[in-house]
């Protein structure tokens, strides 16, 4: 997913101070800019709070960047009990 597009959403910088997007996550995975699975989550919370600011909590946005955010959660959780497998 893509950043908004501020040329369609005018206003969109008006509510929204702190940008995030998938694409931007994935940026940030490639070069290594997380030192750790809360900053990482940090990024996708920022999705979430931005779709809700700018288009409501119950709109399709908001609710998926929730689901996002729940299954984010579960595989952080899963990899860090089994962390300890890994040399």
């Amino acid at each position: 997913m893509q950043p908004v597009d501020t040329t369609a959403n005018p206003n969109y910088l008006d509510y929204i101070f702190h940008p995030m997007d998938i694409s931007l996550i994935e940026t940030n995975i490639k070069e290594k800019k997380y030192g750790s699975t809360d900053a990482f989550l940090a990024d996708l919370k920022w999705i979430k709070h931005n779709c809700i600011i700018f288009n409501g909590p119950k709109n399709d946005f908001s609710t998926t960047a929730n689901k996002i955010i729940r299954m984010a959660e579960t595989e952080c959780q899963v990899k860090a009990r089994f962390s300890f497998f890994v040399a």
